[in-house]
C-alpha cells in the first residue's frame, strides 16, 4: 500500500501511465480514471495513507476501511471461546509483473504471513435463544489489510 499503490498513483498522471496501470494490475479503467481524477483534485489528499486504504479497499469512493492486527481483532471477540485467527489471500497483483509467476507453496506461505484476510474463528454460549445454553460458531473474515467486509455464519 505504502510502495505500490503510490507508484500506481504517480502512473494516473498521464493517459499512457493509465493504460500502463491498468495492464500491470488488471483493474478495471473507469475505476482507474476515478482515481486519476481523485488525485487530481487533492494529490495531498488522495497520498494521505488513510485515505490510500480507503481508496484501494472496494474502489475509489470508499468512505472507510479499517485495518486490524491479530491482537485487535482477537480483543473484539474477547466474549467467545477458543478464539484463533487465520490469515490468508495472497494478490498476486501486490507483485507486478511477477506475482502470476510464484508458486502456489510461496504465494501460501506469503498469504500465511501478509495475507489479505483475517478470519476469526470462536465459539460463543447463545444464552438468549433457551435456558439450555447453545453452542454455536461464528465464523468472521476480516480483510486485514482493506477490511470491509465481514462474513459471519
Amino acid at each position: 500500500m505504502r510502495v505500490v499503490r503510490r507508484l500506481r498513483a504517480h502512473l494516473l498522471k498521464s493517459e499512457l501511465g493509465l493504460k500502463l496501470a491498468g495492464k500491470i494490475w488488471r483493474e478495471p479503467e473507469e475505476e482507474l480514471r476515478r482515481h486519476a481524477e481523485l488525485l487530481r483534485q487533492d494529490a495531498r489528499a488522495y497520498l494521505d495513507m488513510q485515505n490510500m486504504l480507503n481508496r484501494n479497499t472496494d474502489g475509489p469512493d470508499n468512505p472507510l476501511s479499517q485495518v486490524f492486527s491479530r491482537v485487535s481483532a482477537t480483543g473484539l471477540f474477547w466474549q467467545f471461546e477458543n478464539v484463533r485467527t487465520e490469515v490468508m489471500f495472497w494478490n498476486p497483483n501486490w507483485l507486478p509483473g511477477i506475482g502470476k509467476l510464484v508458486p502456489k507453496a510461496i504465494e501460501e506461505w506469503l498469504a500465511s504471513r501478509w495475507g489479505w484476510h483475517l478470519w476469526i474463528y470462536g465459539l460463543k454460549n447463545n444464552l438468549e435463544l433457551s435456558a439450555e445454553p447453545l453452542r454455536s460458531q461464528v465464523h468472521l473474515g476480516i480483510n486485514t489489510h482493506f477490511p470491509s467486509e465481514a462474513l459471519v455464519r
